[in-house]
């Protein structure tokens, strides 16, 4: 039985017990209502019409109601621990879900590449990683994002618009649609060995004329298992200004989702990505511009 196959289990065993409780104290109600209604009516006939009569009846039936009701709350003291250890067990449930739901998607997105890549060994020297002076220098949209409609990166090459350091930088054309969320995403296949470095970082850029509410964040895929792995939170790209997203990749670092860092963490890294985001509030057809991608200490 899968993950996904013991959700739906769970589930269906709350959703009856809780079912089951709720039938219980609606039968309970019912009957007892009915059961006192005729005992005050056979009490009324059988002892007459005087007032004192009908006093009494009232009376002994109020008695016998109290009584009742001092038992339902020693049942509902009982119910109500099994009441909240099935919510408990719910929430559990519901976190569970959405953790395998997120790792499926992420696995899915990652398109992780076997071990036997022939992918280019690369030795961190300095803090430049990629400057883009030249040319791509490997980076490119992967083939997974090219098929994906929510993927909206359309092409990139060298440019010499806009750059943060040097002449150059890395030209995305994208277009993100208002209404859905979609994502703009680039990565180089590399394994680098960022040991004794704290810091992987990026600088981003978008025109003047582009609106507010793009965001970007960084990517990583770390390890033999190809862990993809995204940074905790991400920084809005405000138009016309350069903007640097980073993430501490030294031990003990939380800034990545569900990890914590280690010292084989920074030792073998695969691959960088940059993505960028729009949560459909805005669109906004046009260029984006990435510059000094690197390592710092």
């Amino acid at each position: 039985m899968d993950k996904k196959q013991y959700c739906r289990l769970v589930f269906g065993i709350i959703f009856i017990c809780v079912g089951f409780f709720i039938f219980l104290e609606g039968c309970g109600s019912k009957n007892s209502k009915e059961t006192n209604t005729a005992i005050i009516d056979k009490k009324i006939q059988a002892q007459g019409e005087t007032g004192d009569e009908i006093t009494k009846a009232i009376t002994d039936s109020a008695i016998s109601e109290t009584k009742k009701i001092e038992g339902a709350d020693v049942i509902k003291e009982t119910i109500e621990p099994v009441v909240k250890q099935i919510e408990s067990t719910k929430n559990k449930v519901y976190d569970l879900t959405e953790r395998v739901m997120e790792q499926a998607s992420s696995s899915a997105n990652s398109e992780p590449v076997k071990e036997n890549n022939t992918a280019v060994v690369s030795k961190i020297s300095g803090e430049i990683c990629f400057d883009f002076e030249q040319d791509l220098e490997g980076w490119e949209i992967p083939a997974w994002a090219m098929e994906k409609e929510d993927y909206v990166a359309k092409e990139i090459a060298q440019s010499k618009e806009y750059a943060s350091k040097g002449i150059g930088s890395m030209k995305i054309n994208a277009n993100f649609l208002k209404g859905v969320w979609s994502g703009a995403l680039v990565e180089v296949l590399r394994y680098f060995d960022m040991t004794g470095y704290q810091f992987i970082k990026a600088d981003v850029y978008i025109p003047k004329n582009a609106p507010e509410g793009l965001r970007v964040k960084l990517i990583l895929t770390v390890g033999n298992e190809w862990k993809f792995v995204e940074m905790n939170t991400v920084l809005p790209v405000m138009p016309g200004e350069w903007v640097t997203i980073g993430g501490n990749i030294a031990p003990n670092s939380y800034d990545w989702k569900r990890t914590i860092t280690d010292s084989a963490f920074a030792q073998d890294i695969r691959k960088i990505s940059v993505r960028i985001e729009c949560n459909g509030k805005v669109s906004y057809e046009g260029p984006i511009y990435i510059d000094n991608i690197r390592a710092e200490k």
